[in-house]
């Protein structure tokens, strides 16, 4: 009876978004698609999960058929408030580099403020001294930093131009006398993550591959570069940077890099196109494992004994 049901769950999800490609079903249910034309064609029945998950998204279909004008476009208000929201929350990389530096106090501040999810407030903090028309000196040194977390705030509150503009004024702050060989491959990881907020992805791949020059293994570039194929949809793309992200991983990445990359993958809703793809599950496992060698005193990439 239960697997009858689960099979007239999904002869009536596959009705309703009958023109849907199997790719973007994949992506919804998060199936491979290959497991998705199975579905659709009935060789194989969905498991609970994916009987779950199918019946909410029949039932959110039948909701709105039945909404007034008004509420369906009270309903599209609140998806894009949602998205907005989750923009505000990507992480964006904050310099760690390990060097003691005498930040002053503001700084000190608007760090805790970006970190504490106050994007507004840190930019607050930050605009005045270091804005195009600021009077206020700061150090030639700690300039770069600032306007690199300047930028992340920008970023943060969706302001993706000046995040750019920012961006570009920190790597202008910069030389080639080694005092900034952290801090530049971290801007230009910064700026492919900007540029694919505004759909730019070409620029993206280009920003990465300045990152990679400076430092080999910095890994969210990698992140960046997989989630613009992802943005692409590029198969072919997809795969090239699979391989790159692993290689780099062996060599060249920290485990804590590594476990950082893993989680954030698995938790990204821009990832949901990647992790449907066949080829994610192998290089997932790869990394994992790869994780476990480097930490072989933890169980899990999250670190739970």
């Amino acid at each position: 009876m239960e697997r009858q049901q689960r099979e007239q769950t999904s002869a009536q999800y596959f009705e309703l978004f009958g023109s849907v490609p199997d790719e973007e079903l994949a992506v919804r249910l998060d199936l491979s698609t290959k497991q998705v034309g199975r579905l659709r064609g009935g060789q194989n029945g969905p498991n609970l999960a994916t009987t779950d998950a199918m019946r909410g998204q029949i039932e959110d279909i039948l909701n709105y058929a039945a909404m007034s004008e008004q509420e369906r476009i009270d309903a599209q208000e609140r998806a894009r408030a949602r998205r907005e929201e989750h923009q505000r929350k990507i992480p964006i990389d904050i310099i760690k580099d390990g060097i003691a530096r005498d930040y002053p106090p503001w700084f000190n501040r608007a760090i805790e403020r970006y970190g504490n999810d106050q994007p507004d407030v840190a930019i607050e903090l930050l605009v005045d001294r270091l804005g195009p028309d600021s009077i206020l000196e700061v150090g030639e040194e700690l300039r770069p930093f600032m306007l690199n977390l300047l930028s992340s705030a920008y970023h943060g509150t969706g302001r993706i131009p000046e995040a750019i503009e920012t961006l570009d004024r920190a790597l202008q702050a910069t030389d080639d006398s080694g005092r900034f060989e952290k801090v530049k491959p971290v801007i230009w990881s910064n700026l492919a993550a900007a540029n694919i907020r505004r759909k730019d992805v070409e620029t993206a791949f280009d920003c990465v591959e300045e990152a990679l020059k400076l430092t080999y293994g910095h890994a969210p570039a990698y992140y960046h570069a997989l989630h613009a194929a992802s943005t692409k949809r590029d198969a072919k793309l997809l795969i090239f940077w699979l391989g790159r992200t692993l290689q780099a991983a062996k060599v060249s990445m920290e485990p804590e890099a590594v476990e950082k990359f893993i989680h954030r993958a698995q938790n990204d809703p821009d990832f949901g196109w990647t992790r449907a793809q066949d080829m994610w599950r192998g290089f997932e496992k790869e990394m994992l494992e790869l994780f476990r060698s480097m930490a072989p005193q933890l169980n899990g990439p999250n670190g739970e004994n």
